[in-house]
């Protein structure tokens, strides 16, 4: 019986932080999309919802959201994109994808390291 009681508490959790994912998925396309159109240009507030974003690049929804977030400001706000794909990098890349030495990713992006970069498109477009 309490096997069983646990497990409905622990589906229970499940669904519950599925529901917050969703939520949070949602209150960011909207911020993403505000950014995207002009209405928000404070660099502050973009900053806050990069860090924000990439709490969640677990989850291929939020990699693409922080992306397109990434790729639209980027001749606007180079260094803050330089930063933000530094610190994902050190985040969420699994052992095999970082290099030898840390420091060689941040070297790489202060450098301007094209591969850190989005490839193509303008502040303009949406990849």
């Amino acid at each position: 019986m309490e096997n069983s009681n646990l497990t409905e508490q622990l589906r229970g959790l499940a669904e519950q932080i599925n529901t917050i994912r969703d939520r949070a998925f949602s209150e960011y396309t909207q911020a993403v999309s505000m950014v995207v159109t002009g209405r928000i240009t404070d660099t502050k507030t973009i900053e806050r919802i990069a860090d924000g974003l990439s709490d969640f690049c677990d989850e291929e929804r939020f990699i693409e959201l922080y992306r397109q977030l990434n790729r639209h400001i980027f001749y606007t706000y180079p260094e803050l994109v330089g930063e933000h794909i530094a610190l994902h990098k050190i985040l969420w890349a699994t052992n095999e994808d970082l290099p030898a030495d840390e420091t060689a990713v941040r070297e790489n992006v202060s450098e301007g390291g094209e591969e850190d970069y989005p490839s193509h498109g303008t502040s303009h477009e949406i990849q």
